[in-house]
């Protein structure tokens, strides 16, 4: 049985989620600037096995816009892509102070199951800017590059050499978006490495007990109780104590597969952490 829902501090999560969400051109570096328009959400299929996917989610807490993240996918039978530019607004911009840009790029076997090839994150602040380079084979990290070089490295981050069968973070978007299959949609774990941390995100049955409202939506929703466990690269009080964070996820199916979220939520002290998709 999961852990009941914690009204922790925790930043919201959807790299997926999180952290892990904006529309960008496929193929260009994440420096490069946003062409997608902000009130644009598309999703199109050409062929079996390809889609493509534009969409931007807009962030709340407690009612208080603190950020939004544009997103860009594209799929075929045998390969992926995605890139995504998440923007602070609002009070969280003030602790944040700036903005990150993503990228990933990667293969999919015959059963459509992800194999990240390539991944990179680069962080712009008002003083300094930072990238981190991590490729990938066997869905095992092969190399991590950060430049420059952190000057505060996180104490307590897993080593990646130790990582094995993970996802990075904007794989782990795509991969969200397409379940193998509809049966899967609610019932399905996505590892996930980031570079320094360790963590899952779960989709299971909701709790209609604890559930966030629902969304308004106009074509038919699938709602799932999504659950992100740390498992390593986090202080141990925090493993300890706030291991995992539940939330809920509306899903609209889409043609070829695709899956869209249309609204992610979750409780914190300052209210419901809300992401939803911007029609």
């Amino acid at each position: 049985m999961w852990p009941k829902r914690r009204r922790a501090a925790t930043a919201f999560r959807v790299r997926l989620g999180v952290g892990a969400l904006l529309g960008v051109v496929l193929g260009v570096g994440p420096a490069a600037a946003p062409r997608a328009q902000a009130s644009e959400t598309s999703a199109a299929v050409s062929a079996p096995g390809e889609a493509t996917l534009e969409a931007v989610y807009d962030f709340h807490i407690g009612g208080l816009s603190i950020g939004e993240a544009v997103l860009r996918v594209q799929t075929t039978s045998e390969s992926y892509a995605g890139e995504a530019r998440m923007q602070p607004r609002g009070m969280l911009e003030m602790f944040l102070n700036g903005r990150a840009e993503a990228q990933a790029q990667g293969a999919r076997d015959g059963f459509g199951a992800f194999d990240p090839h390539y991944y990179e994150i680069r962080f712009e602040g008002k003083a300094e800017a930072q990238t981190l380079v991590m490729t990938l084979e066997g869905a095992s990290p092969v190399t991590l590059t950060v430049e420059p070089p952190e000057k505060e490295p996180n104490p307590h981050a897993a080593p990646w050499r130790d990582q094995i069968g993970v996802l990075d973070p904007i794989s782990a978007i795509v991969a969200s978006f397409l379940p193998l299959g509809a049966e899967n949609v609610c019932a399905r774990t996505i590892p996930i490495f980031d570079g320094s941390r360790r963590y899952d995100v779960m989709f299971t049955a909701p709790d209609p007990k604890s559930s966030a409202p629902a969304p308004r939506w106009s074509k038919p929703l699938r709602h799932c109780m999504g659950v992100y466990e740390r498992i390593a690269g986090f202080p141990p009080e925090t493993l300890r104590d706030e291991r995992y964070y539940v939330f809920d996820v509306w899903f609209e199916e889409g043609e070829g597969a695709l899956w869209r979220p249309v609204r992610l939520a979750g409780r914190t002290r300052l209210g419901y952490a809300v992401g939803s998709l911007r029609e």
